[in-house]
């Protein structure tokens, strides 16, 4: 889930996205060590540019396509830096 108006979904962010990049961790090194890798990058890149790349379909029975979004994690009127929730999910 991305709330709207948050750095997440300025980003374009949206729910069904599958993060394979988020800036220097890539999806083993999540798998691996779990999601606070993502959280140090975030805290890291606070009120800097984060490159993030998702996996996604453009519409249903549509081929998926991997964008790059760039992410700016920041204090805003919603919790957290990024405004939007993480959740493991098998290779698709």
């Amino acid at each position: 889930m991305t709330a709207a108006n948050s750095p997440g979904a300025l980003a374009g962010l949206t729910a069904g996205d599958l993060v394979v990049q988020y800036g220097e961790v890539d999806a083993a090194a999540v798998a691996a060590h779990g999601f606070g890798e993502m959280a140090r990058v975030t805290a890291n890149h606070e009120d800097k540019m984060l490159s993030v790349w998702v996996k996604r379909r453009s519409g249903e029975g549509e081929a998926e396509e991997v964008v790059e979004l760039f992410l700016v994690p920041k204090s805003w009127a919603g919790g957290g830096l990024i405004g939007c929730e993480f959740e493991p999910c098998v290779q698709r």
